[in-house]
């Protein structure tokens, strides 16, 4: 089964510090190429991470995607990326583009969930395998269970489930309430740790970790709909 992995730089494999990392050193750490060596049923991966990506442009990769390709036998893991990223849409290269989060028009907690909605519907409706995570805004921050059932999303919804919990060794832990961890930025305050760059995004060993949490997850999901 091939893996599809759509996000952001989390998932692009980004490293910025010491020094940025180049293309094709992403592909070599990220964490969907982990994913291949670690699952007994992922065999290859497509990573469509991409740096500075909102929610509005990667549920847009994903319908388009799926709009051109033949989808069968392959496994959709759809990362969300910051709730308040700004995005337009540019006609002549069909793609949206981050542009000044001083200029969010939106309401980052109805858009999210909608997106979420809307995504997880199109995928399920044509019967392609799907997960949802996200790099660094746990769910409890925006999830809406009367929209989408929680065995669609990777770890607790109720507590620590992003990609940034993983690597600062909290995943499925409770956290602060909404409103302070979203002003405060307090996720990103952690120690220093073998798994987290200078720049905040997973170094290769993150990515490995990442993987390892991950694989659980996929695996028996991919059990359960093939049994």
């Amino acid at each position: 089964m091939k893996l599809l992995a759509f996000g952001d730089s989390f998932v692009e494999g980004l490293v910025k510090e010491p020094s940025e990392n180049t293309p094709k050193e992403r592909d070599e750490i990220c964490f969907a190429r982990k994913i291949v060596n670690k699952s007994k049923y992922i065999t290859s991966y497509e990573n469509f991470g991409k740096r500075g990506s909102g929610n509005l442009s990667i549920s847009h990769n994903v319908y388009k995607y799926v709009q051109n390709n033949d989808c069968k036998n392959s496994f959709f893991l759809i990362c969300w990326s910051g709730l308040d990223r700004y995005e337009e849409y540019y006609k002549e290269t069909n793609q949206y583009q981050n542009t000044d989060y001083k200029k969010q028009k939106h309401d980052p907690l109805f858009q999210t969930n909608i997106l979420a909605s809307g995504i997880h519907n199109y995928l399920k409706n044509r019967k392609i395998s799907h997960l949802f995570t996200s790099s660094f805004t746990p769910f409890y921050q925006f999830h809406d269970k009367n929209i989408m059932s929680e065995k669609y999303i990777i770890g607790d919804a109720t507590k620590a489930n992003s990609l940034f919990d993983i690597i600062s060794n909290r995943f499925n832990s409770n956290t602060k309430p909404f409103g302070e961890y979203l002003a405060s930025h307090a996720q990103f305050n952690v120690p220093k740790s073998k798994f987290i760059a200078g720049c905040l995004h997973p170094t290769d060993k993150g990515h490995t970790k990442i993987a390892e949490t991950l694989v659980p997850y996929i695996d028996n999901f991919i059990q359960l709909k093939t049994s």
